[in-house]
């Protein structure tokens, strides 16, 4: 059960990804990340998909600062390093989110022997810091 509903989420579309984190744990991308990250997840569904090739009815959902070449994506160093910074912060903005509802939830929760908030989320989360290549 829990495959299949991963396996769903990984189908949805950011529109639907967005309405689908709101409605299950009340989170959202901050409004100054929609767009770029709206972006990306176009962008990461091109090259995964169609191997970096754009279909002729995807050539007009290019975003600014992206070039192509015929049907194939152009991205600049500059546009990807810019747009790994973008991703960095509304990551570690959801994480402080996800992190200040689960400590919520954790002081509430009693564990076996009647201990109060006891590693309900220990190892849940990692810092945006500690992924690879970044020094944030």
């Amino acid at each position: 059960m829990v495959g299949k509903e991963i396996d769903d989420v990984g189908r949805k579309n950011f529109t639907d990804l967005q309405s689908y984190l709101q409605s299950k744990i009340k989170l959202q991308f901050s409004n100054r990340h929609t767009e770029k990250l709206r972006n990306a997840y176009f962008l990461r569904n091109v090259i995964a998909h169609g191997a970096g090739f754009l279909r002729s009815e995807q050539l007009s959902l290019v975003p600014e600062g992206v070039d192509t070449e015929g049907s194939e994506l152009r991205i600049s160093q500059k546009y990807l390093e810019n747009l790994i910074g973008v991703i960095r912060e509304a990551v570690s903005e959801f994480d402080k989110n996800v992190r200040t509802k689960f400590r919520s939830a954790q002081s509430s929760c009693i564990a076996p022997g009647g201990a109060k908030g006891t590693g309900v989320t220990e190892g849940l989360m990692i810092e945006v810091g500690d992924l690879p290549g970044n020094s944030a």
